[in-house]
C-alpha cells in the first residue's frame, strides 16, 4: 500500500510540473486577468494544494518511521528519496509566486472566489516574488537544499576559513570554529571581537 502511495505521489508531482508548463506558470511581465487566466489559476492552485497535501502526508509518515528506529536503513533510504522528490516542488512554489505577482494578487482575488479564499497566501506570494532569484537559480537552490548540499558546502568552506580576532590590542588568527566558540565567551569585548572577525572573514 505504501509503495503504491509512493508511486502515486511521483505521478502527481510529475503531472503538476506538466500543468505548470502547460499554463506558463512563472514570473514575467504583467499579464491580463481574463476568464481563461482565472480558470487556469483555479486549476493550478487546486492541483498544487492536492499535491502538497499528498506529499506532506507521505513525507511525515516516512519521517516518523525513520525517527522511531535509527537503525532502520531502509526507512532512512526511503526518507532521503522522498525528501529529494518532494524537494522538486520548491521551484514550482517560486514559479507560482512569480506568476501571482505578474497577474496581481488583488486582481485575482477580485475575479475569483477561489483566489479570495487564498487571499493571505497570494499576497505573501506577491511579496516573496519580489525577492526571488532567477528561475535557474531557484531550481539550483531547491536541489541543493533537498540533498543537504548547502549545509555540506557551508561546512567545507567554514572548515577552511580563518579569522583574525583583535582582542586587547593583540591580533591572533584562529580557525573559524574557534572564532564561533568565542561568541559564547563571558566577556562582551571578546564576543564583539569574535563577531567582527567572523564578519570580516566571510566578506
Amino acid at each position: 500500500e505504501f509503495a503504491a502511495a509512493q508511486g502515486e505521489l511521483s505521478g502527481v508531482i510529475r503531472r503538476l510540473h506538466d500543468l505548470y508548463d502547460c499554463h506558463g506558470v512563472r514570473g514575467g511581465t504583467t499579464a491580463a486577468v481574463d476568464e481563461a487566466t482565472v480558470a487556469a489559476f483555479e486549476e493550478v492552485i487546486g492541483a498544487t494544494n492536492r499535491c502538497i497535501d499528498a506529499a506532506h502526508l507521505i513525507r511525515d509518515y516516512v519521517h516518523c518511521v525513520a525517527a522511531a528506529d535509527a537503525s532502520d536503513e531502509e526507512a532512512a533510504v526511503t526518507r532521503a528519496r522522498i525528501d529529494a522528490e518532494v524537494g522538486t516542488l520548491a521551484p514550482l512554489v517560486a514559479r507560482f509566486d512569480g506568476w501571482v505577482c505578474s497577474l496581481g494578487a488583488d486582481r485575482l482575488i477580485q475575479r475569483s472566489a477561489v483566489a479570495a479564499a487564498h487571499a493571505f497566501r497570494l499576497r505573501r506570494a506577491e511579496v516573496a516574488a519580489r525577492h526571488q532569484m532567477t528561475e535557474d537559480q531557484e531550481v539550483l537552490a531547491a536541489e541543493l537544499g533537498a540533498t543537504g548540499a548547502w549545509a555540506q558546502l557551508w561546512e567545507q568552506v567554514t572548515s577552511r576559513l580563518t579569522a583574525t580576532v583583535d582582542d586587547a590590542g593583540t591580533s591572533r588568527p584562529l580557525p573559524m570554529s574557534s572564532v564561533q566558540n568565542l561568541a559564547a565567551d563571558g566577556s562582551p569585548v571578546v564576543r564583539r571581537a569574535a563577531f567582527q572577525a567572523e564578519l570580516s572573514a566571510w566578506e
